[in-house]
C-alpha cells in the first residue's frame, strides 16, 4: 500500500486545501496520472501518482485542508 502525502509546494505553504479529485475510490491509477488539485494561498497545483494501482481510500475530501506530510489517499 502506498500513501499519497501532501508535498511541500512552496517555502511559505505548510497547508493546502483540496480543490478537486480527478480520481474516485476504486479507480485504476497509472504512474503520472493527476489524482487531485490543491490550492495554497498563492497557487493551485496538481498532485500526480508516483505508483500504479487502485485508489483505495481518499483521506482528505474536497474542501478540506491538509498540512504538509498528511496522507491524502492510499493506492493499493
Amino acid at each position: 500500500m502506498y500513501e499519497v502525502k501532501l508535498p511541500q509546494l512552496s517555502d511559505s505553504a505548510d497547508e493546502s486545501s483540496v480543490v478537486l479529485w480527478y480520481k474516485a475510490e476504486g479507480d485504476q491509477v497509472n504512474v503520472g496520472d493527476t489524482l487531485l488539485e490543491v490550492q495554497t494561498e498563492k497557487a493551485t497545483s496538481e498532485i500526480t501518482a508516483d505508483v500504479a494501482g487502485v485508489l483505495q481510500k481518499i483521506a482528505v475530501e474536497r474542501g478540506e485542508t491538509a498540512h504538509v506530510g498528511d496522507v491524502l489517499a492510499t493506492i493499493a
